[in-house]
């Protein structure tokens, strides 16, 4: 059985434990992402938020099967061309890093990228698109409340979800920014829409594998185990 070799971004952030003098700041990752990929037959690699020099990016990339690109605090506004919010306090941390590794990746089709979140968002910015800043209705969309998407075109999403467009299948809700729809990245299109019209997947159309959703399905049960499964099957076949 081959284990394709999955990369996966980082955060970070300040050490929790105060009294740590020696570890002041941590490259951290949720188990809940690394989890649902083992099980479905990857290996996964940790790529930290550091300043890749020398091609060491492509070189990692070249060993790579695929990347999960995960969820965190907001990327900053200024990044993608918007205003600073107040509701835009909690700022990743390092987000040079993560928008190198999503160019390097948009410049490779054949190499399979699952976003998640803040990952979905990510793939966005870096193909040149835009976020809303803070959704007016955000209180509908955070604390993981549940709601239903409904799959809008055919596509790595409505597969994995088993799903046609038209139909609807449930899924969380952990964020207050989404995907501007005025200001979709480069080559991207949307596959699934929330009750309110929110975009909760987008795909591009001339990759292999490239889904981002806005949801997190690493704190779903049920069908979101075949989201990862479907993802890392691609990586396990590309070659």
């Amino acid at each position: 059985m081959k284990f394709p070799k999955i990369g996966m971004n980082m955060v970070y952030r300040p050490n929790d434990d105060a009294g740590n003098v020696w570890m002041p700041m941590l490259y951290a990752v949720g188990e809940r992402y690394i989890a649902p990929l083992r099980q479905a037959g990857a290996v996964v690699f940790l790529l930290p938020p550091v300043d890749y020099e020398n091609g060491e990016l492509d070189a990692a990339l070249d060993m790579l099967d695929g990347v999960c690109l995960i969820g965190g605090f907001d990327y900053p506004p200024e990044s993608y061309g918007r205003a600073p919010d107040a509701h835009t306090q909690r700022k990743r941390l390092r987000p040079e890093s993560d928008f190198a590794l999503a160019r390097a990746l948009l410049r490779r089709p054949e190499l399979p990228v699952l976003g998640i979140c803040g990952g979905c968002q990510l793939l966005n910015i870096a193909s040149g698109g835009k976020l809303i800043v803070h959704l007016e209705n955000a209180q509908q969309h955070t604390a993981g409340v549940m709601h239903e998407a409904e799959i809008v075109a055919p596509g790595h999403f409505a597969e994995a979800a088993g799903k046609k467009p038209g139909e609807r299948i449930a899924v969380n809700s952990f964020h207050h920014q989404a995907i501007d729809e005025t200001a979709i990245g480069n080559g991207f299109r949307i596959t699934a829409r929330a009750f309110d019209g929110t975009i909760e997947a987008v795909e591009r159309n001339d990759a292999l594998y490239t889904l981002g959703v806005q949801f997190h399905p690493e704190r779903m049960e049920s069908w979101a185990e075949k989201l990862f499964a479907a993802f890392v099957d691609v990586a396990r076949n590309r070659h």
